[in-house]
């Protein structure tokens, strides 16, 4: 169900930017509108009852007959408004005395109102209203509908939502009755129907044809004799998947004009039947816009992708002829950096519809759908679940979606996966995944480690190995000059044969070289072997797994590196110096310490520099997965608890920070560590800290509405219960 946000907008109505497809977005806001609803200076209002704001707050007009008069200046629209007239509107058969004086007061009184952005102007034989159109949001709703006309897609939608939310009622609704008003009111109100109805029509350009059924529905029974409603929801059911409805619904518009006035269906609604019947492919949703520029295009990878070229060229022919392929294979094998590549590869091929989800962070199989929906940049719409929003969405789009590190949410992957391939024709999915989602569609591709050279090989056949060329790369990078040269090359292979060509576990390597020669690594290698054990049934002869190969460098690290390093794997997605400071640090490391440690770490390869400007760091997955293991229970309670207020502190300044000039940049303060927040959030709720997990809910409360993040509002429901 929908969740139910309450209305108290100061202005009377919600930021246009919050409104849209027909409903509004409504929240509790108990200060001043600042999101672009609130005009400064005088705003007149006709669309609705007849009122004075100014800068957002309502002008007590001094009784019902200074609003009469009002209300009577502003249905002539600048033109006069004789003084007999007015007067006989205000008394009636009961005249003053001297009616032209009493009326004189009440406009001296509406002159001090309105003044400076008003005049009330004396010209025979009466008086008439001088205010700039946009101050009259009668005005101001039929330049938005001009400007609409002129416009055309999300571009002309967005601006009929900003000319809709102009009304808050019937046009002048007390005074609708009057002689003087009825004419006016009539028009404003056609033109608001007329504008429903173009909002409708670009809504189903756009691809909204679900969510427009239950608004079509209302406005066919409110007017049952237009036949424009009745074609557009004839067209939103059919596209709906719902034909049998959109037949039944003709036949009630058929009774009713019949019943009505004894006529047939117009001819147009007659063609639509007919199509309708013949599954008009005509009838089917406009294929939505494509290319998104550079917005959402994999990262320029930091280093080389060594030794994959065969695999990068077979993948990307079967990601042009498979719906749903999983490449699978060990921890540290590969599988992301091949899955960014092929990303990559296939952006400009499809205009940009490539999304990358990274799932790694996300524990909570519940989240999955969510953290997708987030990821392609998807809103829940009303009357529809985040998960058939998102199939929405990618419905009739040609588009790759990525799924990065799924074996932890098999199930619920498997479950979303199966439903967007069966609804969504052109749309591709790739799964990197240790284990197969089991799909009868699911095309596996099984990323082995690179090839190693053979114990005899000589030196041209091990320096053409792909995992030596990775070794040695990784190497140069980590002591400049290192070379692959006759007297280490044996040494070399040896290395990357005891790890078995596993990437990861090379590069780990790799980085020791920094400290110790290929020999003294390769006997190292040798006298530990008993870390490796433990042979995959998937993996190739002599393999070990990655999961082994961490613990060997892991007991390279330092009992202070290994606590701290344990400490870091609570954290979700990526974290920045300030937060590792205030997780690990405690009474036996402080802040100097932990930056200190966490240096080292950077320097042993244990922990990856996102961003070195800012900075921000992350873990490998399977590096974290191996640090939570060795996290004690007392330790971890104190350092989670540690870590949820810490982001539960960023995520409150934050919010104080969305209502002045930093916005912009308290929105990527949030989006960054969002992963984070996320985390905070449900170890709170997991453990019955119900203050950090509704404060965490109020917190994000104002970052959900203006980014529309419908996760933090299952989170509100969540904590609430």
């Amino acid at each position: 169900m929908t969740p139910t946000m309450i209305v108290e907008w100061p202005c009377g109505r919600p930021p246009t930017n919050l409104q849209g497809r027909g409903f509004w977005l409504q929240a509790v806001c108990k200060r001043a509108c600042k999101t672009g609803c609130m005009e400064d200076g005088l705003q007149l209002r006709v669309l609705g009852s007849v009122e004075a704001h100014r800068s957002g707050q309502l002008v007590s007009l001094g009784g019902p007959k200074p609003r009469l008069v009002l209300a009577m200046l502003l249905a002539a629209r600048g033109a006069v408004v004789s003084t007999d007239r007015l007067c006989e509107e205000l008394w009636g058969d009961n005249q003053p005395v001297d009616p032209a004086a009493v009326l004189q007061s009440h406009l001296s009184r509406l002159r001090r109102l309105l003044r400076p952005d008003a005049e009330i102007v004396a010209r025979p034989p009466g008086y008439l209203l001088d205010i700039p159109e946009e101050r009259v949001d009668a005005a101001r709703f039929e330049a938005r509908c001009r400007d609409a006309n002129r416009s055309s897609g999300q571009a002309a939608a967005d601006t009929l939502d900003e000319a809709l939310a102009c009304f808050h009622g019937s046009a002048f609704e007390e005074f609708a009755d009057r002689d003087w008003a009825r004419t006016e009111a009539i028009r404003l109100d056609e033109l608001r129907l007329n504008a429903r109805e173009d909002r409708i029509e670009a809504g189903l350009a756009l691809g909204e044809h679900v969510a427009l059924v239950p608004e079509l529905e209302a406005l066919v029974d409110e007017h049952p004799l237009r036949e424009r409603p009745w074609h557009h929801l004839v067209i939103a059911l059919y596209r709906s998947g719902r034909a049998a409805d959109a037949l039944r619904r003709i036949a009630s518009h058929r009774t009713i004009m019949r019943n009505e006035l004894g006529l047939d269906l117009s001819p147009a609604l007659r063609e639509l039947e007919t199509h309708v019947l013949t599954e008009d492919p005509a009838l089917l949703p406009p294929a939505p816009e494509t290319g998104r520029g550079d917005a959402g295009r994999p990262p320029t990878e930091a280093t080389r992708l060594v030794g994959r070229r065969a695999e990068v060229t077979g993948l990307t022919l079967l990601a042009r002829t498979q719906r749903l392929l999983t490449l699978t294979g060990p921890g540290g094998v590969g599988k992301t950096r091949l899955a960014q590549r092929l990303a990559s590869d296939l952006w400009d091929e499809l205009r940009g519809e490539v999304f990358i989800v990274e799932l790694a962070p996300v524990h909570d199989p519940a989240s999955t759908v969510a953290a997708i929906a987030t990821a392609v940049d998807v809103q829940q719409r009303q009357y529809l679940s985040v998960e058939e929003s998102l199939v929405e969405y990618l419905r009739g789009r040609q588009a790759l979606l990525v799924l990065d590190n799924c074996e932890h949410l098999r199930a619920s992957i498997a479950s979303v996966v199966e439903r967007l391939l069966g609804q969504c024709a052109h749309l591709t999915v790739v799964c990197t995944s240790r284990e197969v989602l089991g799909l009868p569609v699911e095309q596996v591709w099984r990323v082995e480690p690179l090839a190693v050279a053979d114990a005899d090989a000589d030196f041209a056949e091990i320096a053409a190995a792909a995992a030596v060329r990775l070794f040695v790369e990784r190497a140069a990078g980590a002591r400049s000059g290192f070379l692959l040269t006759q007297d280490n090359a044996r040494a070399v292979a040896d290395v990357v044969a005891r790890v078995d060509g596993l990437p990861l576990a090379i590069e780990l390597a790799a980085a020791r070289i920094r400290v110790m020669s290929p020999a003294v690594l390769a006997a190292r290698l040798g006298e530990r072997l008993d870390l490796l054990e433990g042979a995959q049934i998937s993996m190739i002869e002599r393999h070990r797994s990655l999961g082994d190969l961490v613990a060997w460098s892991h007991d390279l690290l330092d009992a202070e590196e290994q606590e701290v390093f344990a400490r870091l794997c609570v954290f979700a997605g990526g974290f920045g110096l300030d937060a590792v400071e205030s997780v690990c640090a405690d009474h036996g490391h402080n802040a100097v310490d932990v930056a200190r440690l966490l240096a080292n770490l950077v320097d042993k390869s244990m922990v990856q520099v996102v961003n070195p400007e800012t900075p921000r760091y992350r873990l490998l997955e399977p590096l974290r997965e191996f640090g939570r293991d060795r996290l004690a229970a007392t330790d971890r309670a104190e350092v989670r608890a540690r870590h949820a207020r810490c982001y539960l502190a960023l995520a409150e300044q934050s919010a104080g920070a969305l209502t002045g000039p930093e916005e912009a940049a308290a929105v990527a303060v949030v989006d960054r560590d969002f992963d984070n927040l996320r985390e905070a959030y449900i170890w709170a709720l997991e453990h019955g800290d119900v203050d950090v997990a509704l404060r965490v809910v109020v917190a994000l409360r104002e970052y959900s509405f203006r980014t529309m993040r419908a996760e933090v509002i299952g989170w509100a429901d969540d904590a609430l219960r």
